[in-house]
């Protein structure tokens, strides 16, 4: 699935991103996933494991590449999901070369809005605030922004973009919950 497209906007400064992620199960209790990254100067691949750890928790570990100006070096990610009942988040955290990159979300599912809090650790900019996804009924579209705040110096920050989805089926209970709604 094609999961998102987005803008980080900073002042005058805007950073498009494509990203794109998988997860295919091997057995009912572990999935196969992949997730990448393309931006301006900077890309990264990387693949892993996904586990449910509860029946409303999934972690998962990856590894692979990123590359950049300066060469090819590592790349980790360890991630987290959650959806139980209106709940839903995510958590990740990548590190590897010269930079570390997290993004946390939780939201609360009314219909077909997800409001909640977003943080985004990218670089030098680490900032948080209220984001709001909207789930185009009937589409395999959501798109989403977030007002944020830089905590550095209270600069405004922003991510908004478009997740795509294509699922011919779900693939964990989760996706299966999501279809439902």
């Amino acid at each position: 699935k094609v999961h998102n497209y987005y803008v980080y906007a900073r002042e005058q400064f805007a950073n498009p991103t494509i990203t794109m992620s998988s997860m295919s199960p091997i057995s009912k209790n572990f999935y196969f996933s992949t997730y990448s990254l393309v931006r301006y100067g900077w890309a990264e691949f990387v693949v892993g494991f996904d586990v449910p750890v509860t029946n409303w928790m999934i972690v998962g570990l990856k590894a692979g590449v990123q590359t950049e100006t300066n060469g090819t070096m590592g790349r980790y990610q360890a991630v987290m999901y959650i959806k139980k009942n209106k709940l839903n988040g995510f958590g990740g955290f990548e590190w590897g070369g010269d930079r570390t990159r997290s993004q946390a979300i939780l939201g609360y599912r009314i219909k077909a809005f997800n409001p909640g809090i977003m943080e985004a650790h990218n670089g030098d900019l680490v900032a948080i605030g209220p984001m709001l996804e909207y789930y185009i009924p009937k589409t395999i579209i959501t798109i989403y922004g977030s007002a944020m705040a830089a905590l550095e110096d209270g600069r405004f920050a922003s991510q908004f973009g478009i997740y795509l989805r294509f699922l011919p089926k779900p693939v964990d209970k989760f996706e299966e919950m999501e279809m439902k709604e």
